[in-house]
């Protein structure tokens, strides 16, 4: 059975040197467009450095998922985890691999190059690059566990809102469905588009700075 092929960006620093070098040829080898952000050689080097390359890279789609390495697999995950969109899983297992997909939607994976071995490593791999996301439940808990730019500007208004999630969670409201909607439509209509003035059609402004809102107007019109 085949599987699906991704972009992958893969970074290491020099404790897991060799363990980085052996996921990435497996990678290549199954069909997996890798790019390795390094280290490219045994010396010291700082985990922060390519964290930081995987995890950018990660976050603005340029590729799909990242796999990072250290001694740990924590440096590397603490790291990661400070860009936004970013869900690094620092794991020991292949069920670790799998479960933290299915339930924490986890874009990039943490190895250790001292307690976790190569075969291990690359079966972890293929098992978190395999795994599909549950959503459900478990969606609305990623929301929370990424932090609130809200709760630290406006913490009333911030539990006012969550209050009426929960309200809304444990209640059978017997009104139009359409009052609901995803965290995904929740996440757009509170996007930097929402109070763009962009006065016009699709490639017909008035003004320039415009080119991003023609995208999503252009989608709207074409869906």
């Amino acid at each position: 059975m085949s599987h699906p092929t991704f972009r992958i960006a893969i970074g290491a620093d020099h404790g897991a040197f060799d363990l980085k070098n052996a996921v990435v040829a497996h990678l290549k080898a199954v069909g997996h467009d890798v790019h390795d952000f390094g280290t490219h050689s045994n010396g010291s080097v700082d985990y922060a450095d390519y964290a930081n390359l995987v995890a950018r890279n990660v976050a603005d789609g340029t590729y799909d998922f990242g796999i990072l390495a250290c001694t740990s697999g924590v440096g590397m995950s603490i790291a990661a985890n400070r860009h936004r969109h970013v869900r690094a899983a620092s794991v020991r297992s292949i069920d670790e691999a799998v479960i933290t997909r299915q339930h924490n939607d986890s874009n990039i994976l943490c190895l250790s190059g001292k307690y976790t071995d190569i075969p291990t490593a690359i079966a972890m791999a293929d098992a978190f690059l395999i795994t599909h996301f549950e959503g459900g439940r478990h969606e609305a808990r990623i929301c929370k566990a990424s932090g609130s730019r809200l709760e630290q500007t406006d913490p009333a208004i911030y539990d006012a809102i969550t209050a009426e999630e929960k309200r809304q969670r444990n209640n059978i409201e017997l009104i139009a469905s359409e009052n609901f909607t995803s965290p995904a439509v929740m996440e757009a209509q509170g996007s930097v588009l929402t109070n763009k003035y962009a006065e016009g059609y699709p490639g017909r402004r008035w003004y320039g700075g415009c080119e991003n809102v023609d995208v999503v107007e252009q989608l709207a019109i074409d869906r």
